[in-house]
C-alpha cells in the first residue's frame, strides 16, 4: 500500500506504479464477442448520435473523466470500444490514466478505433489478473478511511501531462 505522504510528493507515482506496469502486463486475445463489435464499429460509417441516457455506464464515466482530468480525446468509436471491453469502474479509470501515459509518450492527442488498436492495444486487451494486481498496488493507505485510490488524485500523475 502506498503511503499518502507520497501521494502529495512523488509526480510520476502514477507513471511507474500504474501505466508502465499496464505497458509489460499480460494481454489476452479479444472475444468473439469484442472481435465481432470492433469490426461493426470499423465499417460503420454514420454518425451514432447516442442519446446521454442510452450511453453505457463505463462510457459515460470515462467521457466524464477525460472531458474533466485528461488533455487527449477520444473519438465516438474509440470509446465505444473500449467501454465494450471494460467491465469495471477501476479499469475505466485505469485506461483513462493508460491512455494519458500512452498521448504523451507518442505524442498523439486524440485516439480513435485505429490508435487504439494499432497503440494503445495492439496485442489484446489486458488480463483480469494483471489489471487486478495493479489496482491493488495502486491502493493508498489513508489513516482515517483505510485506502483509497491513487487513480483518484492528479498530483501524482503531472509527469504524464506536457
Amino acid at each position: 500500500m502506498i503511503e499518502k505522504e507520497r501521494v502529495e510528493t512523488e509526480l510520476d507515482l502514477i507513471e511507474n506504479l500504474v501505466c508502465k506496469k499496464m505497458d509489460i502486463t499480460e494481454v489476452k486475445p479479444l472475444s468473439d464477442k469484442e472481435s465481432e463489435l470492433l469490426v461493426n464499429l470499423f465499417f460503420y460509417n454514420g454518425d451514432f448520435n447516442i442519446k446521454e441516457s442510452e450511453k453505457p455506464f463505463i462510457y459515460k464515466l470515462m467521457e466524464k473523466r477525460i472531458i474533466g482530468v485528461f488533455d487527449y480525446k477520444v473519438e465516438e468509436k474509440g470509446l465505444l470500444f473500449l467501454s465494450g471491453l471494460i467491465d469495471s469502474p477501476g479499469v475505466a479509470v485505469m485506461m483513462c490514466w493508460y491512455l494519458q501515459y500512452k498521448s504523451k509518450k507518442l505524442k498523439i492527442k486524440k485516439f480513435g478505433l485505429k490508435e487504439i488498436c494499432e497503440v494503445v492495444i495492439p496485442n489484446g486487451f489486458f488480463t483480469d489478473s494483471g489489471l487486478r494486481k495493479i489496482w491493488e498496488e495502486q491502493k493508498v493507505n489513508n489513516i482515517g478511511i483505510g485506502s483509497d485510490n491513487l487513480l483518484d488524485y492528479k498530483t501524482p500523475g503531472t509527469s504524464l501531462f506536457n
